[in-house]
């Protein structure tokens, strides 16, 4: 079983490289939020059917 993240953060580096405001709660990111959570979990499973020789 996976536990769920503490917390997520995503940011614009161009306008903000010091990483000083999360994106990631912003209601204009939850459909990038979401693609992101989807690719992340397909990698995740790609990684874990791999077998070690």
């Amino acid at each position: 079983m996976q536990a769920e993240p503490a917390f997520i953060e995503l940011y614009d580096y161009v306008k903000d490289p010091l990483e000083t405001r999360s994106l990631a709660g912003n209601p204009e990111q939850t459909e990038r939020m979401a693609a992101y959570e989807k690719a992340l979990k397909q990698k995740i499973a790609e990684i874990a059917a791999c077998k070690v020789r």
